[in-house]
């Protein structure tokens, strides 16, 4: 019996999410969440808002949102709330009023965080460069440029 076009596209569908989850735990356990426990004391989550923070504040450059570092981080603005408040104590983020809306705060990483993304995401790199080695220029073009959409679309288009 033959597959419908809405089956094989289910199916690869399938394929990416579980490829992206596979990739994004083995990165995770056997680099970079070892390392930022082991050196930095940081939980997963903790090591997932410094790498949002920079990611975020490279467009950003004042700072982030607390909502927006909620979104990214897939997490109720509450919850997001509390992480900020402990990363602030342990000097890891700062926040600063807004130059553009008084009321809103921005939230930036502190030299401390920036010395903590740079190390970590240093050994991320590296995974990922050993991990790509087997594409192509035209095949780590092509991933970069889906990636980039996939992601867009998630962030951007809900």
């Amino acid at each position: 019996m033959e597959q419908s076009s809405t089956d094989k596209t289910a199916m690869a569908l399938h394929r990416i999410l579980t490829v992206f989850d596979d990739i994004r735990r083995k990165i995770l356990h056997d680099s970079a969440a070892p390392l930022q426990k082991k050196l930095y004391g940081l939980t997963l989550r903790q090591g997932a808002a410094i790498n949002q923070v920079m990611v975020l504040t490279m467009s950003q450059p004042e700072g982030v949102s607390l909502k927006t570092l909620a979104k990214h981080l897939q997490m109720a603005v509450s919850a997001t709330s509390l992480l900020v408040e402990g990363m602030v104590t342990k000097g890891l983020l700062v926040r600063t009023p807004s130059q553009v809306d008084r009321r809103a705060i921005c939230i930036r990483l502190s030299p401390r965080g920036e010395e903590i993304f740079r190390e970590t995401h240093s050994v991320l790199l590296r995974e990922m460069s050993e991990l790509t080695s087997v594409l192509s220029e035209e095949e780590l073009a092509a991933l970069t440029s889906a990636s980039l959409k996939l992601r867009d679309k998630a962030f951007n288009n809900k």
